[in-house]
């Protein structure tokens, strides 16, 4: 892990988010620890994917909820796979950013937590397992 941010390892195939389940949660999930590729080699761009990440999951430990493990895994899983699949794109299409690329790219994070949260809250499984974002033709 890199010392000014935490969840963030570099390897030789680029960085990665690694995060252990807290013990306090970890009956509600399947697994004892979550790493996904960042796909990128770029220190900035890394930070800030896994600042996102780290967000998700933050939510997804301290959601009190009556999800199965299998499905609070796969609510994680999703939420983490569509922030990097999101930015991968977005770094695919794009050259350098504006203010307002940026403020455009702060706004979808505010709205992927905002859903994720409210699906968590209101125990809508269907939403959280499902983002509608996903079904964007541009994100894939």
């Amino acid at each position: 892990m890199t010392r000014t941010q935490p969840h963030l390892e570099l390897r030789k195939t680029g960085y990665y988010w690694r995060r252990r389940v807290p013990r306090a949660v970890s009956n509600r999930f399947k697994t004892s620890f979550f790493c996904f590729p960042l796909r990128t080699h770029v220190p900035r761009e890394a930070a800030e994917l896994a600042r996102r990440v780290t967000a998700i999951s933050d939510l997804c430990f301290v959601a009190e909820s009556g999800v199965s493990p299998e499905e609070m895994t796969k609510i994680l899983v999703t939420y983490a796979r569509l922030e990097i699949e999101a930015a991968d794109c977005l770094r695919a299409l794009t050259g350098p950013r504006s203010r307002a690329a940026a403020e455009a790219s702060l706004s979808i994070e505010s709205a992927a937590r905002a859903s994720l949260r409210d699906a968590l809250f209101l125990c809508d499984r269907s939403s959280a397992c499902e983002p509608a974002c996903k079904k964007d033709p541009v994100l894939g």
